[in-house]
């Protein structure tokens, strides 16, 4: 026991040496908590959520229970490890919507022990599965999955009872060099992230793209169009979304975005999360006489359609559910030579002065023979 005391003594010792001296001998970012006199009886951990580019922060709880870890016996090249005393707990950790995406979290060590003799005592943290609607929106852990992650928690603590050090680490791999114990995987966070692109298609680029066809298409007209998205998702509710070339995300789910107008040939990015639906609608003067056809690709259940001359409007809703990254709406406006009935319509007026000049040119021309006449006679 002495020897292992004179172990964990090194340690603390070679901590607060470095520490004074600029350095560290556990890395500032993963020692968790450390104390060369007084009795530490709390410690603290980083919890992030990290959003993919393009999406902010979704709303989420984390959770985190502790137990005793097991104990394990000294060797030639590890020290002696006992197993946690008493309690440990940690309270729960809540990201807000479009919020921070790092939080602090706190180990309570009011209740560990209590211990009788120097060592170090495991215990193992465990964060709760990822689920629900969670999981739907693209919530994944550092393993890019929605399982319990674990990880070991070590008390260093000194002959008299008191916790020195706390070290959290990835695993539960020490190892002595002398009177050294080094500890291989230490970690000083929990890191979890939304909307990663390359998991489970839980982040969406959705190109919309506007095109015009017909010899009376106007170039240079930029069309107006809205965008909504919504979601029935919990953790969806609140976050925010990226519409055009903005460098953060710039739309909340649920609002309607309108600030958008597309020429032919233009295009603009949206960028979504998971599990929600895409409303889009393009407005168009119904005298312009434009047929407007639309046609999607890449969605859970893609939509296209045709309609007539004049319509005023032309919108649809689809959804994405762990569909394909990328997806492509596009916009086809029309305006080929105008119908018969156009030139008929949209002459007619004009049609209608001329045949009456050319009338009273004739009533001119007759009395003006008329009167030649009668000169005539005379």
């Amino acid at each position: 026991m002495k020897k292992t005391f004179s172990k964990i003594g090194a340690i603390v010792l070679a901590v607060l040496m470095l520490t004074a001296l600029g350095a560290t001998a556990f890395a500032a970012n993963e020692l968790v908590a450390y104390s060369s006199t007084n009795e530490l009886d709390s410690a603290q951990f980083t919890v992030k959520l990290t959003p993919s580019a393009g999406v902010s922060v979704p709303a989420y709880i984390f959770k985190y229970t502790v137990e005793a870890g097991e104990a394990a016996a000294a060797t030639s090249s590890s020290p002696k490890v006992n197993a946690g005393l008493g309690s440990i707990t940690i309270d729960d950790v809540e990201f807000t919507a479009a919020g921070d995406a790092e939080k602090t979290a706190t180990i309570d060590l009011s209740a560990a022990g209590p211990f009788t003799a120097a060592g170090i005592y495991r215990y193992k943290i465990t964060q709760a599965a990822i689920t629900g609607d969670a999981a739907d929106a693209g919530i994944r852990n550092e393993d890019n999955t929605t399982d319990a992650v674990e990880k070991t928690l070590d008390l260093y603590v000194s002959k008299d009872g008191k916790i020195l050090a706390v070290i959290m680490s990835e695993d539960t791999a020490l190892t002595t060099n002398g009177s050294n114990v080094t500890v291989d995987t230490k970690v000083d966070s929990f890191d979890n992230t939304f909307a990663e692109t390359n998991v489970d298609n839980s982040k969406h680029t959705i190109t919309l793209k506007k095109e015009i066809s017909g010899n009376m298409a106007d170039a240079t007209e930029a069309f107006p169009f809205e965008v909504k998205v919504t979601s029935d998702n919990e953790a969806l509710q609140g976050v925010k979304f990226t519409i055009g070339d903005s460098d953060t995300p710039n739309v909340t789910i649920g609002d309607t975005y309108t600030d958008i107008a597309l020429k032919g040939g233009d295009s603009i990015t949206i960028v979504v999360p998971n599990d929600v639906s895409v409303q889009v609608k393009e407005t168009v003067d119904s005298g312009e006489g434009y047929a407007i056809a639309y046609e999607t690709e890449g969605f859970d259940e893609d939509k296209s359609a045709e309609q007539g001359n004049g319509v005023a409007d032309a919108g649809f809703t689809v959804t994405l559910d762990n569909a394909t990254e990328t997806q492509t709406i596009t916009y086809t406006n029309t305006l080929d030579e105008i119908s018969p009935t156009g030139v008929i319509l949209r002459v007619a007026p004009f049609a209608g002065m001329m045949g009456g000049g050319f009338a009273l040119l004739g009533l001119t021309r007759r009395s003006t023979r008329k009167d030649e006449d009668e000169d005539e006679i005379r």
